[in-house]
């Protein structure tokens, strides 16, 4: 009986552990949430600067699920350091105008499958991201957002996508490095 009960400990123990979970990368340190069409929406964020555009500055925000796979990617691009209120107006990210952009998709598979593709609704009057607080001793900042979507590729592999994402209430912490804003 007692061979029996280790066999079935042991395979009930290599069944468990086959849950394939992945890390998530280690290059984020904040936190985005917003109302999503309405609903709850968090993320793991960073904010770094334009390596190619120095003083202006990007808000990346990625969804996982539950098992580490990447399902969401948010970002808004060329931000000034400046607690000004700064309107999005385009979904091209390589504009020549330094224009703050924004986009939005989803992944599939296992993370590395582009899902559903959004680009910046540039007839919404209310695209805007504003850094509200500068925290010197947490090398820390806070702000705001409001963007909206439209549709712009459905994968067709999953349920319908609605044709427009609106995010409001949007908030975001993240860490920076203290000579950005000092």
């Amino acid at each position: 009986m007692s061979k029996q009960l280790i066999l079935f400990v042991m395979l009930w123990f290599i069944s468990s552990c086959n849950v394939e979970v992945n890390p998530i990368p280690n290059i984020y340190t904040g936190i985005a949430t917003a109302l999503k069409n309405g609903e709850e929406w968090n993320s793991v964020t960073y904010f770094d600067e334009i390596e190619s555009e120095p003083s202006l500055f990007i808000l990346r925000a990625d969804v996982y699920n539950n098992t580490g796979f990447w399902r969401e990617t948010f970002d808004i691009r060329r931000i000034q350091g400046n607690m000004d209120i700064q309107e999005i107006t385009t979904p091209n990210n390589q504009n020549e105008l330094y224009l703050l952009s924004s986009n939005y998709g989803t992944l599939i598979d296992d993370g590395d499958v582009v899902g559903d593709i959004y680009s910046l609704d540039t007839t919404a009057t209310n695209n805007f991201i504003q850094i509200t607080n500068y925290n010197s001793f947490k090398a820390e900042i806070e702000g705001i957002f409001n963007v909206s979507f439209i549709l712009t590729k459905d994968d067709k592999q999953g349920p319908v996508p609605p044709q427009t994402l609106v995010f409001t209430n949007g908030k975001f912490t993240a860490k920076v490095k203290r000579n950005w804003f000092e």
